[in-house]
């Protein structure tokens, strides 16, 4: 019985504490970063995608242009390479379609997501949020992070956060370079 009733209270402390994350808090807004990779074009043989953390391969995404984001609040983002020789046509035009209706169909025989999971992918050694949360006092419109590659090798991919950019709703931008596990602040409005 006590295991019972603790195990129940478990539970309803997980969900209420999932639930609580959703409300949001006076005088704070959360702003999904848009992330560019900055020198992705110096890899023209890879294709770049992004997985979430919390769902993994159910919703990849080829990265257009280095640039990417959005995503829910709590998740974040995995950097993610293919060596486009390593795929079948169908394969990459799956990938290229990813997020739209429909585009979760099978991939010779098996999904999308698991055809990922046992592709030669190399992946980043940086887990990137989807966003951040600033005082509305600053004003802020937009903020853009751009990453660069700083190794590569067949077996594995570094990446670091190189500088934060961001758009304020008078027009004016300010950029601050990111160190190595530093926290995003937005710098003082020039």
């Amino acid at each position: 019985m006590i295991r019972t009733l603790s195990l129940a209270c478990i539970v309803v402390l997980l969900v209420v504490s999932c639930a609580l994350a959703d409300i949001p808090i006076e005088g704070v807004t959360e702003y999904d970063y848009e992330y560019n990779l900055t020198n992705a074009w110096m890899y023209p043989e890879y294709m770049f995608l992004t997985s979430s953390l919390i769902w993994g391969w159910d919703e990849p995404r080829v990265i257009q242009n280095g640039t990417f984001g959005g995503g829910y609040k709590l998740d974040s983002f995995l950097v993610s390479a293919l060596r486009k020789d390593a795929v079948n046509s169908t394969v990459l035009d799956m990938l290229n379609r990813s997020g739209e209706e429909g585009s979760e169909k099978e991939a010779d025989g098996t999904l999308l997501s698991e055809y990922l999971s046992n592709a030669p992918v190399i992946s980043a050694n940086i887990s990137l949020p989807v966003g951040g949360f600033f005082e509305d006092t600053l004003n802020i419109e937009s903020v853009t992070v751009n990453l660069k590659i700083t190794g590569f090798s067949d077996a594995d991919m570094a990446i670091v956060r190189d500088t934060a950019l961001f758009r304020y709703k008078d027009g004016k931008t300010a950029e601050m370079n990111v160190n190595k596990g530093e926290e995003i602040i937005p710098p003082s409005v020039p």
